[in-house]
């Protein structure tokens, strides 16, 4: 600190006072950049993890309910109402249409990516074995709808699994997320003790010695 002290007056508050300023800077900054990466991952999870689980959920739930109108309209007793089961079927699709283009703009894994794609291919076939099943429906051949069942039941089957397989990387996705915004919190919260620490020290050490430069020199005049 030796040429601390041979700085005029005038130069060591301005060095002192730039000195806490730059310290008061950095942890602002830290303070800054770690707020935005919660931020980003607080966006993350309610953009992207929430909305893609609800997303998954709901068509899950569209799927089993569809399962049950096919179920439905595949038994003789119930023919008087195959209209109202078709239509019922095709509002889902409906649905389902518009979840699929939703959970699509949640993506951001190739991972992600290929297991969806899976799904789709699979519900496409789905939808083509159920269009066989109502089609014998409507002629009234039940023997020919029941035989497509077990070919049905196999596809209902892997969609499931592919979509509990989304469901889960989605909620590893959103853990992730939390994860990273508690490790940025906590280095943030770190980083910015040690920093205060030492520009507090370093405030007090400066100011002893401005204040013990003033009083040599007011000794001096005295």
């Amino acid at each position: 600190m030796k040429w601390f002290n041979n700085l005029k007056m005038v130069q060591k508050l301005v060095s002192a006072f730039v000195l806490v300023a730059l310290f008061i800077g950095i942890v602002g900054i830290i303070g800054m950049v770690n707020i935005n990466k919660i931020d980003e991952n607080l966006k993350n999870i309610y953009n992207i993890d929430l909305v893609g689980v609800n997303d998954i959920a709901e068509l899950k739930a569209n799927l089993l309910k569809i399962k049950g109108e096919i179920f439905l309209i595949s038994a003789p007793i119930n023919k008087g109402d195959v209209q109202n089961k078709k239509d019922s079927i095709a509002d889902l699709k409906i649905k389902d249409e518009a979840l699929i283009t939703q959970y699509k703009t949640t993506i951001t894994t190739d991972l992600d990516r290929k297991q969806f794609t899976e799904f789709e291919k699979l519900l496409a076939d789905y939808r083509i074995d159920r269009d066989k099943l109502v089609e014998q429906v409507d002629k009234g051949n039940y023997a020919k709808a029941n035989e497509v069942f077990p070919a049905l039941s196999k596809i209902e089957t892997d969609m499931f699994t592919v979509l509990e397989k989304e469901l889960n990387l989605t909620m590893n996705m959103a853990k992730a997320d939390y994860e990273n915004s508690q490790l940025s919190y906590k280095s943030a919260y770190v980083q910015i003790i040690i920093i205060t620490l030492l520009g507090l020290f370093i405030a007090i050490a400066l100011g002893l010695i401005i204040a013990i430069s003033i009083s040599r020199q007011i000794k001096k005049v005295v």
